[in-house]
């Protein structure tokens, strides 16, 4: 259960979504209405920032998730890429590839990344979602 001793920070931003903390303790979210990352320490002073709108690498469309791995790689869930990495500076290093889409009699479905999270031994697992589209 969340006691509100475990409670450390809010922050005042409805367009700051999900995070993760790297091995520093710093605190990587997406910031969906601005297109980027935003980098905080865990006492929630700003660090740095990275993004913009578009459909290059580096950029996004969407954000919807945000995972760091052991040695401090950012994996980045947007609309409009499969999913992309940097380093903890923000500087795009590739993206994962995998499917794209799957027909149907009557409807194309795009998979569409929502989540993503990596083990301890370095192991990327990402989730997705399917949008109908005619």
């Amino acid at each position: 259960m969340l006691t509100a001793e475990r409670f450390l920070l809010r922050w005042q931003s409805s367009s700051l979504c999900v995070g993760s903390i790297d091995s520093a303790g710093n605190v990587y979210v997406v910031e969906r209405g601005n297109y980027r990352v935003q980098v905080f320490t865990s006492e929630g002073e700003f660090l740095r920032k990275w993004g913009s709108k578009g459909d290059g690498a580096g950029q996004f469309g969407i954000l919807f998730a945000i995972a760091v791995d052991g040695v401090g790689n950012v994996y980045v869930i947007d609309s409009w890429h499969f999913p992309q990495v940097f380093t903890s500076g923000g500087r795009f290093l590739t993206e994962i590839r995998g499917e794209t889409e799957i027909r149907a009699e009557t409807s194309t479905f795009l998979p569409r990344w929502r989540g993503i999270t990596i083990d301890d031994t370095g192991n990327v697992y990402v989730t997705s979602g399917c949008l109908a589209s005619d």
